[in-house]
């Protein structure tokens, strides 16, 4: 069995479909639009698009798409899940180790893969801390929220980036400090 470093990917498949992958990118996002409500598909402007700019970047030279199988593994620890961190935020993200303010944002639960009781998790114990973290849902949006539910996503994503600095900060070189 393939664990996912055997070096097949869904890119990998596309690749292999030579010309008729546009044609299976293009069935994919249909299929992905049967769920979403009439105002989300109305947020996408062109789907043709949409479907030409994934799989422009879907079938280049592999590259993220083996680096995702550095960082996940197949199933999760209680079998529920379909894939799992090989080194768990929540065992990296702890009070100590996280030197700027904290935002995770997930799709809606009953739609995204990911599990937001994780990162609600990690925000509890960094807040216990005194971090500032936080954790926003964009509800009726699956895990590329950014697409699904482009204007939520983008009011949330600015909402975290408003939020003032309320602890020292240090920024990429050590000299560099905001408070």
């Amino acid at each position: 069995m393939c664990d996912g470093r055997c070096g097949v990917t869904p890119q990998s498949v596309l690749r292999f479909m030579g010309p008729f992958a546009p044609g299976l990118v293009r069935m994919m996002i249909d299929r992905r639009m049967k769920r979403f409500t009439e105002e989300q598909a109305g947020n996408l402007h062109d789907l043709e698009a949409l479907s030409w700019y994934l799989y422009q970047n879907w079938c280049r030279s592999a590259s993220g798409e083996y680096a995702l199988n550095g960082v996940l593994q197949p199933g999760g620890a209680d079998g529920q899940e379909w894939a799992s961190a090989r080194l768990p935020l929540e065992d990296r993200l702890v009070p100590g180790s996280v030197p700027c303010p904290l935002t995770f944002i997930y799709g809606d639960p009953s739609v995204d893969w990911m599990d937001s009781n994780k990162g609600g998790r990690i925000v509890g114990r960094l807040r216990e801390a005194g971090h500032a973290a936080n954790l926003m849902q964009v509800d009726g949006a699956g895990h590329q929220l950014f697409i699904e539910e482009p204007a939520e996503f983008n009011r949330l994503l600015i909402q975290a980036l408003n939020q003032p600095i309320n602890q020292k900060v240090t920024l990429g070189h050590p000299q560099i400090v905001v408070s």
